[in-house]
């Protein structure tokens, strides 16, 4: 049931990258003049199955191109927003293959895995996957150098993205495995940072709320924040979980939109409990 009312369609998760995003490694060569211009027009698809087929053309013509890497990046996005799980993870994992230190295929891996679709919940196998690209993430920012092709503010948003992303799956992974005390540690530093805006994240924190006990406001305020930010089928979901609250819920206390991202690094904002609870 969790995984069901949390998961939404992986579609839709904020961690989908452009096609474009700086690397953070050698920039690639083309052979030749043919080769950077496919790759151009790879590149700049914006047509899902479009970029499926180039990719795989490009692909075949230039198996040993400097840009087959990013070719296979470019495919898992498409996949990733066709909603085609085991293109999106074949893939990324052939992107791996090519590239092993890619940081922005790590973080969508770490993602998508835990989230195979048509109400299938991922097996331990797969939240073992995911945690460990998610902390290969963490660790692969820890390490990493500013790249000389982008400005200190450029490295710091991008840092920031990867990071959030690496958080947020492994705030899943552990929600998935009956961990919630881990799940809103997690959780709650993606919605304090960049993830604040991520409906998705907030359905989460929400579902990681209510698996502990005594936190009725913290996850009606979560669900209600998830609902605001949306798409369509996170405020469905949302919305249906606060129903499920029941009559408690609707005694607390609620903070105005603007006002309920915490400052960053610190927990929620306290809220009053509900009448006849007892710290």
């Amino acid at each position: 049931m969790l995984h069901k009312m949390c998961s939404a369609l992986f579609g839709f998760m904020v961690w989908a990258q452009q096609t474009n995003v700086p690397s953070l490694g050698p920039a690639p060569q083309a052979k030749s003049g043919q080769e950077f211009d496919d790759w151009l027009e790879l590149a700049e698809s914006r047509d899902p199955k479009s970029t499926v087929r180039q990719a795989t053309a490009f692909l075949a013509r230039y198996p040993r191109s400097e840009f087959a890497a990013r070719a296979c990046q470019a495919q898992m996005i498409a996949y990733q927003q066709l909603d085609d799980y085991q293109g999106s993870v074949a893939a990324g994992k052939q992107a791996l293959a090519l590239d092993p230190g890619n940081l922005h295929v790590l973080a969508t891996l770490a993602n998508v895995i835990p989230n195979p679709g048509d109400g299938r919940a991922p097996t331990d196998a797969q939240l073992r996957e995911a945690a460990s690209y998610a902390q290969r993430v963490l660790d692969g920012v820890a390490l990493q150098k500013i790249p000389r092709s982008l400005d200190l503010g450029e490295w710091q948003r991008i840092r920031l993205s990867l990071e959030v992303s690496a958080r947020a799956a492994l705030g899943w992974v552990a929600l998935l495995r009956g961990q919630p005390r881990e799940a809103i540690r997690e959780l709650e530093w993606v919605t304090g940072r960049g993830g604040g805006k991520d409906g998705v994240q907030w359905l989460r924190l929400g579902a990681a709320y209510v698996s502990t006990i005594d936190n009725e406001c913290q996850a009606a305020r979560a669900y209600e924040r998830a609902a605001a930010l949306g798409p369509e089928p996170v405020r469905f979901r949302a919305t249906e979980a606060i129903k499920r609250l029941g009559p408690n819920a609707a005694q607390c206390q609620f903070i105005a939109p603007d006002k309920l991202l915490s400052a960053p690094g610190t927990p929620p904002t306290p809220v009053r409990r509900s009448p006849g609870r007892q710290p």
